[in-house]
């Protein structure tokens, strides 16, 4: 699982706290809209819009963000898991 993502966006911050709190493995990658950098053509095909957070599960690809946190807040979460 990848997040492309930059650390000043609010939608960025949103994402990476579910995947953090949910202790999600995944692989972050800086995107800076400021050097244009989500211009950059593969960047551009995965989200045509431009705007970021941008997440990758393999071939699924979502640059939502509120479609991006339903998405992990049906993965199990073990943080928060009741012992037994």
């Amino acid at each position: 699982m990848q997040l492309y993502h930059h650390p000043y966006s609010l939608n960025s911050q949103k994402v990476g706290l579910v995947l953090e709190e949910k202790n999600i493995d995944y692989t972050s990658f800086h995107v800076n809209p400021i050097m244009d950098m989500n211009f950059d053509s593969r960047f551009f095909e995965k989200n045509p819009s431009a705007k970021l957070p941008v997440f990758q599960n393999g071939s699924h690809v979502l640059f939502d963000t509120i479609e991006i946190i339903h998405v992990q807040a049906r993965t199990p979460c073990e943080a928060f898991s009741m012992p037994s």
